[in-house]
């Protein structure tokens, strides 16, 4: 219910946002890429939009879930011009997605809270906990890595 308010918040203080979607198994991939994309209402300069893809107890079907992800991807590049970043576990990427989301077509947001930096996966920002915590904020938040430099960021906006 905030979304729309802290994002407007976001903007007027010019820090870079983006969104993120997490992937329902029970609903056709188009559908749910249509609601994020009227619900997210990215611009040019928002990060490139997310898919969170986890296993979750109505991924009856791997295959389906591939298919309908596939579709969710395909939306959103017709909307904004470019893949989602996917964003998912190392195991998840390795077991469910790693043939049908290449890397070098899709860029990697790997979480893995192991420690150990999941290097061969070739990620692009790495979620290593969700357990942080920051000076004035109650409760733990995620704290991720990005694998460039500031200008590199840039790279993964929306023109």
């Amino acid at each position: 219910p905030m979304y729309t308010v802290r994002a407007k918040e976001l903007d007027r203080c010019g820090i870079l946002r983006g969104a993120y979607h997490f992937f329902g198994h029970r609903t056709p991939g188009k559908e749910q890429a249509k609601v994020f994309i009227r619900t997210a209402g990215l611009r040019s300069g928002n990060l490139i939009p997310v898919l969170d893809i986890e296993k979750h107890r109505f991924m009856i079907d791997p295959q389906k879930m591939v298919t309908e992800a596939k579709a969710f991807c395909r939306e959103v590049k017709r909307e904004y011009g470019v893949n989602p970043i996917i964003y998912c576990s190392t195991h998840f990427y390795e077991k469910y997605l790693k043939r049908d989301f290449p890397h070098g077509e899709y860029t990697l947001w790997i979480a893995d809270y192991r420690g150990d930096n999941p290097q061969h996966l070739h990620w692009t920002f790495w979620q290593h906990t969700e357990r942080h915590k920051i000076k004035g904020h109650h409760g733990h938040v995620d704290r991720n890595v990005f694998a460039g430099t500031r200008e590199d960021l840039q790279k993964y906006t929306l023109k």
